[in-house]
């Protein structure tokens, strides 16, 4: 019994925190791509916004490193006694995090191209009301990634509930926009919605 103990709950990691970390990790590092590619953007600098798409894509080594963390998490389920002390919750999660995770990336990259074609078809910084919605975005990833765990159990669980984005301009957008300008708008409320589904606010 002693060695059970140790064997399969103490000396096992804890699946929850181990995609709460990953998932940290990576929700930072497409908070920093995001916001480099907002800042060379709104300074017109063409080389600065290729390193920081560069940099957006570094953050697929941290995709990956959270998905082996769910899979190792969908594993402990039947193979480790903490894990099936948890098989409901470890399940309920980790089918959101392999649905999601990939979409909230593949998203971000969306959004990020958006921008730096629209400014450079344009020849202009981005609307004022386009980067106030990356920076709140932004500010979104960075918020959830610094949260004790970024995983959300429930669906009352504070932590599930993005706050919506507040514009001063209260129509619709997207209209009002140039053509370029509209298309990195709506890939802006695509990775917002990646970003809602991941953390449980709309398990789509």
């Amino acid at each position: 019994a002693v060695g059970l103990l140790f064997s399969q709950v103490l000396f096992t990691s804890n699946p929850i925190k181990d995609m709460g970390r990953a998932a940290s990790t990576f929700l930072k590092q497409l908070a920093n791509g995001l916001d480099l590619i907002l800042k060379a953007c709104q300074m017109q600098q063409a080389d600065s916004a290729e390193t920081a798409l560069g940099q957006l894509s570094l953050a697929h080594e941290s995709l990956a490193a959270l998905r082996a963390a769910v899979g190792q998490a969908h594993a402990s389920r039947r193979w480790s006694l903490r894990g099936r002390l948890n098989a409901d919750r470890l399940a309920f999660v980790t089918r959101r995090y392999d649905r999601h995770a990939l979409r909230v990336y593949a998203t971000a990259l969306l959004l990020a191209e958006s921008m730096n074609r629209a400014t450079s078809h344009t020849h202009s910084p981005p609307p004022e009301v386009l980067s106030s919605y990356c920076r709140w975005l932004v500010d979104a990833c960075l918020d959830l990634a610094n949260q004790p765990t970024v995983v959300a159990l429930k669906s009352d669980d504070p932590l599930a509930t993005l706050a919506p984005w507040q514009p001063e301009v209260q129509p619709n957008i997207a209209p009002l926009l140039a053509a370029d300008w509209q298309a990195a708008y709506e890939a802006a409320q695509q990775f917002e919605n990646a970003l809602r589904a991941l953390i449980g606010s709309r398990d789509a």
